[in-house]
Parts: C-alpha cells; sequence; structure tokens
C-alpha cells in the first residue's frame, strides 16, 4: 500500500531513479564493509591441505571445512609450516585448519582460540556498518526497484505487441535473478565477497546513467499517450503531457 502511494504522488521515473539510486551505492558501501573487515581480518602463516592456501582469517572462515587459531594458542603438528617466528607475524595472527565448529581435525587449539564461523576481530565496526548497508538496501529496492519495473512493463509497450513483451521481459527478469543466485557464491570464492558486490553496484551504475536518459514519465498518462512518449526519437527529455488526471 505504501509503495503505491509513492507511486501516484511521487511518479514512476523518480521513484524508480531514486530507489536505483539508494540501490547503487548501498552496494558499494557493502563492498567497501567487507573490504574493511578483510583488511583488518588477523593473517594467516600457514595451515593444512587446502586450507593452507588463505592468507587472511576472513577468507578462511569463509570456507565451510576451515577455521582460525591464532599463534598463541595453537599445538601445530610437525607437518605444519608455521612462520610464527617471522617479523610479520604478530599476536593476532594464526594458522588455518580443517576442521567444524567443534574444533582443528588435526590439531590443537588451545584457550578457547579456535574460531571457525567469524574471526576474532578487534573491532565489530565493519560488521555494524555492513548490516545498516543491508537493511538500507532492502528499503531502497523495495520501494522502487522491487515494484515499478512491474508497473512500467505494464504500460511502456504498444497494444498489439503488449501481451508478448510482457511475457518476454518477465522471461528476462527470473532468468537474471536465476543467474545472480547461481553464481553468487561462485562469485565470492572466484574473486572476494567485497569485489563480488563492488561488481554488482558497477552494474546498478550503468543501469541508473542508462535509466536517466531513457526512461520517461507516465505518471498521469493514458496508454495512447504513452505510446506517443516513445515515439520520439533522438535525444529528447522526457515529461509528462499536461492533464488533469492523477492515475
Amino acid at each position: 500500500m505504501g509503495a503505491m502511494v509513492m507511486v501516484l504522488s511521487m511518479g514512476r521515473r523518480q521513484l524508480t531513479l531514486g530507489s536505483l539510486l539508494g540501490v547503487m551505492v548501498m552496494l558499494l558501501v557493502l563492498g567497501a564493509g567487507f573490504y574493511v573487515a578483510e583488511v583488518q581480518s588477523p593473517p594467516v602463516h600457514g595451515g593444512i591441505d587446502a586450507c593452507a592456501d588463505f592468507t587472511t582469517c576472513f577468507d578462511c572462515v569463509a570456507s565451510t571445512s576451515c577455521g582460525f587459531c591464532p599463534v598463541a594458542s595453537l599445538s601445530p603438528p610437525p607437518s605444519v609450516v608455521v612462520d610464527a617466528a617471522s617479523s610479520s607475524s604478530t599476536s593476532s595472527s594464526g594458522v588455518c585448519y580443517p576442521g567444524t565448529a567443534a574444533g582443528p581435525a588435526h590439531a590443537a587449539c588451545a584457550g578457547g582460540g579456535w574460531s571457525f564461523d567469524a574471526c576474532p576481530n578487534t573491532t565489530h565496526a565493519p560488521g555494524y556498518v555492513i548490516l545498516a548497508a543491508l537493511f538500507v538496501y532492502l528499503a531502497c529496492f523495495a520501494t522502487g526497484m522491487g515494484p515499478m519495473p512491474w508497473t512500467i512493463n505494464a504500460e511502456i509497450y504498444p497494444l498489439s505487441v503488449r501481451s508478448t513483451a510482457i511475457s518476454l521481459s518477465t522471461a528476462v527478469n527470473w532468468i537474471s535473478n536465476l543467474v545472480v543466485s547461481l553464481t553468487f557464491l561462485s562469485l565470492i570464492q572466484a574473486t572476494s565477497t567485497y569485489a563480488t558486490f563492488w561488481l554488482y553496484g558497477a552494474v546498478a551504475t550503468v543501469g541508473f546513467v542508462y535509466l536517466v536518459y531513457h526512461l520517461p514519465e507516465t505518471k498521469g498518462l493514458t496508454l495512447e499517450e504513452i505510446d506517443g512518449v516513445f515515439q520520439v526519437r533522438g535525444g529528447a527529455t522526457y515529461e509528462p503531457v499536461a492533464t488533469d488526471r492523477t492515475l
């Protein structure tokens, strides 16, 4: 109901662009939050098997089969090489071991130092930023980018092809949703969490710039008048036709 009131009062174009701008900014903020969290994450200086490939605690605990143990708490077996004496090792650094939430599989991590789901960060500020950005992202999406594509798609097509065009655009929408859902975790593993959100933010930026120049305002127009708006060619600025209607 609230979204409908905003559509009637603000119009399609303004609500869509405002919503997409908020989504774009929040995706970039989410990426920045994950970047800071990873930069502040304790470094990894050794490990076992595939867990040895990680360089930070953030990446280590992101794996479903690895956990982090600080240097001060570990009792490594001889097969594990840990450069604890190097100048790059600190009291916050550690190793990445295979294991579960109960503890490492091949070594002892004393004093409750085992971290499987989250890193022992000294500050929770990045987490608070990420959580706040996620809530704002959802609010921005729900007010515009959620309902507006369906509203606009129901108006912009000529009557002769409306049913076919709406069917095709709906199919493209759900196929795109499926692609994003199926590739999200793969993108994180191939790049990083922050790079994935920055990629989504870049896509949103391209979409925002495109809509600024090509999305007309259709508030108060009949379907026939909307057809006329889209028949305009070349560099036109889209403005609603003068009307007394408030639909």
